[in-house]
């Protein structure tokens, strides 16, 4: 039994998409993401800061679908790797990436696809849908995340220092993602009609 697929909205806005369209889409959406990480709160008891870049990475899912979001998180990863201040505080370089925060950023790429996955299945159509799969975006970033930051402050720390801090912000954004991404659906419906 074949699973009814959904086009992204960046499919359903231009149904003929071409390459120049998908690099521009995945260039723009590395930029939203290097946007989110510019709100950036340093916390002084974790290496952890509180950022935007979650929002980014939902949303990206939602707009770009499977394909292009991860694309356009490794781009964001690329440009950190080659050296731009692109990630959160203002860092950037390889340390960044094999750092106590890399695992965040290797969540960003498989939460960005499987968001996009789950949008392609037509789970952001409604708030409710949209809501779980924003929430289980978030649960796929935290899990890759804390199990990568577990050697630079022990698994005693693991809660206090990479989740218990961000629950607050992780909620507001994950409301927050879900409903930009139901009404940006009812935006697009109305402007096709």
């Amino acid at each position: 039994m074949k699973t009814k697929t959904f086009p992204s909205m960046l499919d359903f806005s231009i149904p003929e998409s071409r390459l120049i369209t998908d690099a521009l889409a995945v260039f723009l959406g590395s930029l939203f993401l290097v946007l989110g990480a510019k709100v950036s709160i340093p916390l002084p008891f974790t290496p952890v800061p509180i950022t935007g870049q979650t929002f980014s990475v939902l949303v990206l899912g939602s707009v770009l679908g499977k394909k292009r979001a991860p694309l356009a998180v490794l781009s964001y990863v690329f440009y950190g790797i080659l050296g731009f201040p692109v990630f959160a505080d203002h860092h950037g370089g390889i340390h960044t990436l094999i750092g106590a925060t890399g695992g965040y950023l290797l969540g960003f790429v498989l939460a960005s696809w499987f968001i996009g996955y789950l949008c392609e299945r037509g789970w952001d159509r409604s708030y409710i849908k949209s809501l779980f799969a924003m929430t289980l975006g978030h649960l796929l970033i935290f899990a890759i995340g804390l199990l990568w930051l577990v050697p630079f402050v022990g698994i005693q720390n693991i809660l206090v220092m990479g989740f218990y801090p961000f629950v607050l912000g992780t909620i507001v954004k994950t409301f927050l993602a879900a409903s930009t991404s139901s009404v940006a659906w009812l935006g697009l419906k109305k402007l096709k009609e």
